[in-house]
């Protein structure tokens, strides 16, 4: 999948979730659960006022930016939410 990436949603939310999730059934409202806000920033370099990026490489390009910062430990997971439409997890390394 292509996103097309441009001055108003270039913008991107990093959380790492939560060590251990309830279990079992979560009828009549849910359980809350915290997940813990990171990092925030724009993530794409706009050399023109838009452009358009595959899934793979955008996802290659965050992980491999995301990985050296000081809060990606491993054993933790990662959600990435990005304005563009993008959303993804990955492990701390």
């Amino acid at each position: 999948m292509k996103y097309t990436i441009n001055q108003n949603n270039n913008f991107c939310r990093i959380f790492r979730m939560p060590d251990v999730f309830p279990s079992g059934f979560c009828f009549g409202g849910g359980l809350p659960v915290t997940f813990t806000m990171v990092d925030w920033f724009e993530p794409v370099p706009l050399q023109s006022r838009e452009a358009e990026m595959r899934e793979e490489d955008i996802k290659y390009m965050l992980i491999a930016f995301l990985q050296p910062k000081q809060y990606v430990q491993p054993g933790y997971t990662f959600l990435v939410l990005c304005d563009f439409g993008l959303t993804f997890t990955f492990k701390g390394e």
